[in-house]
């Protein structure tokens, strides 16, 4: 049995080696392009939208790239279709239009499974004109989502399961709510003046680059580090992470902070001085240089169950 087991390991381990010499040898001829030996074939396309007060955007692999442009005067789609070696469609985009609202989503036939070598990612590149207050709303599974330009939107979303949602390009200004969700990619926030923001993570990251100004500003993570390094102004922060630490380099200004970390540790500036604020702190592994007390018009609520609290106290 022992003999039989090593033979078969010996050819198993040939048949390998065969199999690996000849995808090299025909990658080679390929020019060391997936696309060639794949089979498929990408085509660009653009075309004009109608002027429109809501666009819904929801794709597979894609990525998503949206421009504001301030001399755009048309909504304008580009994007790609895949065939195969038979002129057959593999991967296309339907383009809705009805009642004021764009649909873009994402159309793959059955046959893509069979195609192991497609690492050809799509884009979608859409261009709105920044003076259009238009809702967004755009959901991909393992494309990323970036916004660049300045955009004036009413309420929106952009979430993502294992991409990345990047604005750090865009000025996105909003009297709505915005949410940005990602499953296990990180986030990355460019300037925001908006209502309520919404901004949540599983496993990634949460990067905000510039300034926040909002509402009420909501940041969740599950296992994932969150660090500002722009100032946040708001009526009321909110922070939960289960697993990772919040760091602020830049000033926070909110009349309400709440702060709730299951494992991690907690270091911001606070706009002011420490007799502005009535802090109510709960820690119960860690070191923290506060303590709970105060009477401030401000409020501090923090609760960690390990890690440490460092809070500084900063003028502008």
């Amino acid at each position: 049995m022992i003999k039989r087991a090593k033979f078969l390991s010996k050819v198993g381990g040939v048949l390998l080696l065969f199999g690996s010499v000849l995808f090299f040898i025909a990658f080679a001829a390929s020019g060391f392009s997936f696309k060639t030996i794949s089979g498929l074939d990408a085509t660009a396309k653009s075309e004009e939208l109608p002027i429109c007060d809501s666009i819904t955007v929801n794709v597979d692999t894609s990525n998503v790239k949206i421009i504001f442009d301030d001399s755009a005067e048309l909504i304008t789609l580009k994007h790609e279709e895949l065939t195969d070696s038979n002129g057959e469609l593999i991967r296309k985009f339907n383009v809705s239009y009805e009642n004021g609202k764009i649909s873009v989503n994402e159309w793959e036939s059955l046959k893509s499974e069979l195609y192991l070598f497609d690492f050809h990612i799509s884009q979608i590149e859409l261009t709105i004109p920044s003076s259009l207050a238009v809702a967004l709303n755009v959901t991909t599974d393992t494309g990323d989502v970036s916004l660049s330009g300045n955009g004036n939107l009413k309420k929106s979303s952009f979430e993502t399961d294992t991409g990345d949602v990047v604005t750090t390009s865009a000025i996105i200004k909003s009297s709505e709510s915005i949410t940005f969700l990602t499953d296990t990619g990180d986030i990355y926030l460019g300037k925001l003046n908006t209502g309520a923001v919404l901004i949540e993570t599983n496993t990634g990251d949460i990067l905000l680059e510039e300034k926040i100004t909002a509402s009420t500003v909501s940041v969740k993570s599950d296992t994932g580090d969150i660090d500002a390094i722009a100032d946040i102004i708001t009526n009321a922060l909110s922070v939960n992470i289960k697993n990772g630490d919040f760091e602020s380099s830049a000033i926070i200004d909110a009349m309400e902070i709440s702060a709730s970390l299951w494992n991690g540790d907690i270091e911001v500036a606070l706009i002011g001085e420490s007799a502005d604020y009535t802090v109510i702190l709960n820690v119960h592994n860690g070191d923290a240089n506060i303590q709970s007390g105060g009477n401030g018009a401000r409020r501090l609520n923090v609760k960690s169950n390990s890690g440490d609290i460092e809070i500084k106290f900063r003028s502008r």
